[in-house]
């Protein structure tokens, strides 16, 4: 596992990317937003306080010998107008410690991280986790690689995956499947500065897709203090070989996964390296980078940065 420190300049060289550290970092963000597709004005509720609207019953959760430790709510959100996010509400019944925005892969349910769905082992049920630890945590349903609805059973229904059907649709309005999860992460984040009053301490954490999300959150909002990333971190050298639907117009001009870490830091940021999901076959596949990459590029970040900048390794 890797977090953000003084570690030294080791990596690619320095011509592979405009040299984004020197710039401004406002700057970096609003060219990195626009390149994701976002920038529309995210909805607001009444006198624009966004709010959660709970669908179904609450469940309350029995930890070890306390019931109702947490509760688990099914919620909606208003992100833009004609899109809202979907997941799991998991609120602890005392202050909570902190608040995560907590992201499976495209191809897990919120309800197996929280440990209600079978085919997740326990150790890899995050949102669990955290809620037994007292922290409030939102998981939301991200968009899946599966095709049942990537057409109109009227015409035709393509083999395309729902990432890839978002993907080329929106690229004609200037926005990115991408962009839309991002959206929905910080209109979470959103509601929990509501909620804390600004005050309290608010993180992200994702695993595969869900990683790349957090990340890319991470580095889009400042009011994200801490950012957890597992099965997505590399060069992108090779970005042209993963599936289509992470396609980012222009991005490697400007941005790899190490430069972005720069519009996190001085942040938290850890990189965890695991064993990236299997896809395969979707106009690109998604293959598991070996450790001595990823950690280059991660040490990257310490040589864009000026002396001092980050916090110390651990």
């Amino acid at each position: 596992m890797l977090g953000m420190g003084d570690v030294g300049p080791v990596g690619r060289e320095a011509q592979n990317h405009r040299p984004t550290a020197l710039r401004n970092g406002r700057a970096q963000r609003l060219d990195f937003v626009s390149m994701v597709g976002m920038g529309g004005r995210r909805a607001r509720g009444p006198a624009h306080v966004i709010s959660f609207d709970v669908i179904h019953t609450p469940l309350d959760v029995k930890l070890g010998n306390r019931i109702g430790a947490y509760r688990v709510y099914q919620v909606r959100w208003p992100v833009l107008e004609g899109v809202s996010g979907e997941g799991l509400l998991l609120e602890p019944k005392r202050a909570p410690l902190g608040y995560v925005v907590t992201l499976p892969d495209a191809d897990q349910t919120p309800e197996q991280i929280v440990g209600l769905a079978a085919g997740i082992g326990r150790e890899e049920q995050i949102a669990r986790r955290l809620a037994e630890n007292g922290f409030e945590v939102v998981v939301p349903v991200l968009i899946d690689r599966g095709s049942r609805w990537s057409g109109d059973p009227q015409i035709r229904i393509t083999d395309q995956t729902h990432r890839e059907w978002i993907y080329r649709q929106a690229f004609h309005m200037g926005r990115h499947v991408i962009g839309y999860e991002v959206e929905k992460v910080l209109a979470a984040v959103d509601w929990f500065q509501r909620k804390s009053g600004g005050k309290g301490q608010i993180g992200v954490a994702g695993y595969g897709e869900g990683g790349l999300i957090a990340f890319y959150s991470a580095a889009v909002d400042t009011r994200i203090d801490a950012a957890l990333v597992s099965g997505y971190f590399d060069s992108r050298q090779a970005v042209w070989s993963e599936p289509i639907y992470r396609n980012v117009w222009g991005l490697l001009r400007e941005f790899g996964d190490a430069e972005l870490g720069t519009l996190i830091a001085p942040r938290g940021l850890i990189v965890e390296y695991s064993q990236v999901p299997a896809v395969t076959n979707q106009k690109g596949d998604l293959k598991t980078s070996k450790f001595e990459a990823v950690r280059a590029e991660f040490d990257r970040i310490d040589a864009l940065t000026r002396p001092g900048f980050q916090p110390s390794n651990y």
